[in-house]
């Protein structure tokens, strides 16, 4: 009888093993299918979000050109300007705060220019920036929201 129940048990443990190695597989299948999925989710997000940043640097690439081309205007009247303060003019002080206040426009766009251009310059050079920030504020937000759902509870019963 021993050897009977020895084999059994036997038997038995090593069915045990075998159920224990084909749930581990299924939850490896499992979890390699949700990678899959979860990959296959962000891929799709990244090219929409690509092709949004795309978009955004086409309608500001106009602005950047404007701006040149304002600025390259502004150098002109400049010089306009120089060239009639050099002449004979009886009033020489409009001219001059003329001068002025077109310097100070300069310099506003100059300092406009270098806010914007290391922005513009960025994205460009580099559009998954954009993604990895909307990424990262889709996480946040996300992370935010099931903060609040970890206090919820099951309202009472009304009565």
């Amino acid at each position: 009888m021993t050897v009977s129940f020895s084999n059994r048990l036997a038997h038995t443990l090593g069915q045990l093993l075998l159920a224990l190695c084909n749930a581990t597989l299924l939850l490896i299948v499992l979890a390699l299918v949700l990678v899959w999925r979860i990959t296959a989710t962000l891929d799709e997000t990244t090219q929409t979000l690509t092709t949004a940043a795309s978009a955004q640097l086409e309608r500001v690439a106009p602005v950047r050109d404007e701006l040149a081309g304002l600025r390259t205007d502004l150098q002109g009247l400049r010089e306009d300007l120089a060239d009639l303060r050099d002449t004979d003019v009886g009033d020489l002080d409009a001219l001059t705060a003329a001068l002025a206040q077109l310097d100070a426009t300069q310099a506003r766009l100059a300092e406009a220019r270098g806010r914007l251009a290391p922005a513009i310059d960025a994205v460009a050079s580099d559009p998954g920036l954009l993604v990895d920030r909307a990424v990262a504020r889709g996480v946040a937000d996300a992370g935010a929201w099931l903060g609040h759902l970890r206090g919820c509870t099951v309202p009472p019963p009304s009565q």
